[in-house]
């Protein structure tokens, strides 16, 4: 361990050490909740990437003009939907 690290740690364990009980829950519970978020944010993002796996494949086999074409058309679905 790198005595920097060390130090860091050191003044960490120290720190923990001088907090009251009902501080000490308060980060235990914000540590936990940067986990959570953090796994689920992360899984959210893989679930997104493999949905729209297809669709990136299939616009690799595109031009640009086509990807394009297939765009505007979109748009133009929706504003229509949007005035009906």
């Amino acid at each position: 361990m790198v005595a920097a690290e060390k130090s860091q740690r050191e003044i960490i364990r120290k720190a923990i050490d001088e907090l009251s009980p009902e501080n000490l829950k308060q980060v235990g519970d914000f540590i936990a909740y940067l986990r959570y978020k953090e796994e689920h944010e992360m899984d959210w993002f893989y679930r997104l990437q493999e949905l729209f796996e297809p669709v990136r494949a299939a616009a690799d086999q595109m031009s640009e003009d086509e990807v394009n074409q297939v765009i505007d058309e979109a748009i133009e679905a929706v504003r229509r939907e949007r005035k009906a």
